[in-house]
């Protein structure tokens, strides 16, 4: 971590410097823009309305009026670049934010659960605040975050977990590379033509071509300027008698044809222009973060590019050439873009005024949807793995100690690790623990006091196959594991409206978790392994020692493994499961300090059951009173 951490700071060191070079060019120039305002609208005032002679100063007007256009355009990329600095800015903050787990610098990321992934994703915090998504998930297009969630939460595929874990050491070793990622794809996720947007315009009917009356329409005007000007050359050269009135008034009446055109459907191009690009240009983004997928490539022999990369480049070729179509369209949406440059803004004017420019420019932007439309959802898929890819990468090069997992080829319900932690705590507050099932003890028991871990400890199991499930590195300094689907009973709620209780709601989910397995019993793919938090507590102790043992032997039947957490030390020599269950505890430590006990938890797990409990202790500790040494009381 310590390397990452110097990386960050010194990153961000770097652009405040620059960051203060820029802000004090912004005011010179902001100084400069003012006074060759005023200078150069003086100077015409003065030349038009009071010299004798206006000829030099109305040139130097607009000599200077011209330059403080050009400053306008020269002082518009600098604020480019400061807009750009703060964005990269922001980056490392979030970056240093993430290694020391500081949720509240940390931006929360909306991502959709489906309905059949909502209970797994609520226990193991997978979405939310201070949630794995939170932690992980740098992508910043929806379609990439959409993508991540799904190699989160969908059942796990050996060959796509291959796959990705050759594919991160690869990217978590471009540093700068993944940083320019994070950059290009903040950008187009900020502006108004997202990738959602942009796939929505590029895969629709042609807006113009779609209404050939008012593509036709549109060029009256053009036709009507052009006769009107051809026949005044043509009647001054010729010296012909043609009614001036009549050829003024074609070209008036096709400045008039355009002007109205244009101001009527004007809110209908520009919303395709947003759609597909905004003034920074988010087009390009796309094909830098296209050529930034393939860079390192320059500098490496082809058969040590990962199998994945190799495997997405041809995915791209496949849809169509994404590099060359993207360049078409850079230089298309720059004739639509002319607009919102102050150097040719008059020229825009002059242009929709004369020839229709917007309708010209959609003409050509359809041009290009016409021809490579269709391609443009498989190469955003190929982007959208890429910058899960980079999400993923990062976590290596932030926890060089974490491994990567091994993925067994065999379904045996093995698994084991060594220093497991949690991986949303911080560094410095971690505690790990190891874990060994095996199969002739399929069923971990944890028992422990209050407050003491043990639902942690199950968080922390289901988190890191979750990550190994995606093909990234775990919090553990070894781990392995068969291909897992995770049936999960951890954080129960009761439902006031559907008039659901307590008790009700742990059986319903608790239902579920044994259809999970039932219904993947002999699946030679993945091997169902569950986590359960105190299963039962809505009922009385007698009837819950019995239940619970019967739904974790049911369990236990159909080939699941997995681990509770229980309070009801009865279970551990319960017939059915004490010759298949592994059982450990989480303990309390008492201080004395001066006169008062203080209770303090290490959250180390230990063999055998807990020896203590807590409950009498933490009703003294909340002023409740103490019952710990008089048990009459």
């Amino acid at each position: 971590m310590s390397e990452a951490l110097n990386h960050y700071e010194n990153k961000l060191k770097a652009l405040q410097t620059r960051r203060a070079e820029l802000e004090k060019r912004d005011r010179i120039l902001s100084k400069i823009r003012i006074a060759l305002f005023f200078v150069a609208a003086a100077l015409l005032f003065f030349g038009y309305s009071i010299a004798a002679r206006p000829v030099p100063w109305t040139t130097l007007g607009w000599c200077l009026a011209i330059i403080f256009l050009g400053v306008i355009t020269w002082h518009e990329q600098f604020r480019l670049e400061l807009w750009r600095n703060e964005q990269k800015s922001n980056l490392f903050n979030r970056l240093l934010a993430r290694l020391n787990r500081d949720w509240d610098q940390l931006p929360n990321i909306r991502a959709s659960v489906p309905q059949q992934y909502q209970a797994l994703a609520d226990d193991l915090d997978v979405t939310g605040r201070a949630s794995l998504m939170h932690w992980l998930c740098f992508a910043e297009t929806n379609p990439a975050r959409e993508l991540l969630l799904s190699w989160i939460l969908e059942p796990p595929n050996r060959e796509a977990i291959r796959l990705r874990q050759q594919t991160i050491p690869y990217f978590a070793e471009q540093v700068d590379l993944r940083e320019r990622v994070y950059c290009l794809s903040s950008e187009v996720a900020s502006g108004t033509a997202s990738p959602e947007r942009f796939l929505a315009w590029a895969s629709s009917t042609p807006w113009l071509g779609s209404r050939p009356w008012l593509r036709s329409l549109s060029w009256i005007g053009c036709g009507l300027i052009v006769l009107g000007v051809t026949s005044l050359i043509i009647n001054s050269f010729l010296a012909l008698s043609l009614p001036m009135e009549i050829l003024l008034g074609l070209v008036v009446a096709g400045i008039v044809s355009n002007v109205l055109i244009c101001v009527g459907y004007g809110s209908h191009l520009h919303d395709i222009f947003q759609r597909i690009s905004s003034r920074h240009q988010e087009v390009d983004r796309y094909r830098e973060l296209l050529d930034l997928m393939f860079e390192p490539n320059a500098k490496s022999v082809n058969k040590d590019q990962p199998e994945l990369l190799r495997r997405l480049h041809t995915e791209l070729n496949q849809a169509g050439s994404a590099a060359i179509a993207f360049k078409s369209l850079r230089w298309r949406i720059g004739l639509a873009g002319i607009r919102h440059s102050a150097l040719f803004f008059i020229p825009y004017l002059i242009l929709q005024v004369l020839v229709a420019w917007d309708f010209r420019s959609i003409e050509v932007l359809e041009n290009w949807q016409r021809k490579y439309g269709g391609s443009a959802r498989g190469w955003f898929s190929v982007l959208a793995q890429f910058e899960a890819i980079c999400s993923l990468a990062a976590i290596r090069f932030e926890n060089p100690d974490w491994c990567l997992p091994e993925i067994r080829d065999d379904n045996a319900p093995r698994l084991k690790a060594q220093h497991l932690g949690h991986p949303l705590i911080k560094d410095s507050k971690r505690v790990t623990n190891d874990i060994e099932m095996q199969p002739n003890r399929p069923l971990w028991l944890v028992t422990g006091s209050n407050m003491s871990g043990k639902s942690t400890f199950l968080r922390a199991l289901g988190i890191n196959i979750l990550l190994a499930r995606t093909g990234a590195p775990v919090c553990a300094a070894s781990f392995s594991m068969p291909p897992i689907l995770l049936a999960t009973s951890i954080r129960i709620r009761d439902s006031l409206d559907q008039g659901i209780s307590y008790f009700m709601a742990e059986l319903r989910r608790l239902r579920e978790v044994v259809d999970i397995a039932s219904a993947e019993q002999g699946n030679n793919d993945a091997r169902v392994l569950f986590l359960l938090d105190e299963i039962m507590q809505g009922t009385n102790s007698r009837e819950r020692h019995i239940a619970v043992g019967h739904v974790l032997n049911t369990l236990l039947e159909t080939g699941a493994f997995g681990a509770v957490s229980t309070h009801d030390l009865d279970l551990v020599t319960h017939p059915l499961l004490e010759p298949r269950c592994n059982v450990v505890h989480f303990r309390e430590l008492i201080e004395q300090v001066g006169d008062e006990r203080r209770m303090t938890f290490d959250y180390k797990m230990r063999t055998g059951p807990t020896p203590t409990t807590n409950a009498l202790r933490l009703l003294a500790l909340v002023g409740l009173g103490d019952l710990t040494d008089n048990p009459k009381k």
